[in-house]
């Protein structure tokens, strides 16, 4: 949880480490921040997925050419757009809109090996 900034993710990763030795898996809440936790797992000299499973957030395009293969969770954005403008037209016609509906988060693996068994989140119990 912080901005979304390479350093940050460095520097999230690196505590994280620091204070857990039983860490296998991490999500990284963006494609910025995952450019540092990838800088943070070379200059440890770990592997991905050996050491460290990582699940990116927003799949950007370069998910997909790293070594290994980023898996990602998106979000259904269009879907959520649409059904968000069809409420607001019914609410500004009819003065009161149909239940909205829960969008579920897709996955995209790419890579199955990759699956983490211990995540952790910032400021959970270990």
């Amino acid at each position: 949880f912080g901005p979304p900034r390479p350093e940050f993710g460095e520097a999230a990763l690196e505590s994280l480490l620091d204070g857990s030795e039983s860490l296998t898996g991490i999500v990284v809440g963006s494609s910025r921040q995952l450019l540092g936790v990838l800088r943070a797992v070379r200059a440890r000299g770990m592997s991905i997925p050996a050491d460290l499973s990582i699940v990116g957030y927003g799949d950007a395009d370069w998910f997909q050419v790293s070594d290994p293969p980023v898996t990602a969770v998106t979000l259904p954005v269009r879907e959520m757009s649409e059904r968000a403008t069809q409420l607001l037209f019914e609410l500004l016609q009819q003065g009161r809109s149909s239940r909205g509906r829960r969008a579920e988060p897709m996955f995209t693996t790419r890579c199955a090996r990759c699956a983490a068994t211990n995540f952790s989140m910032r400021g959970s119990p270990r």
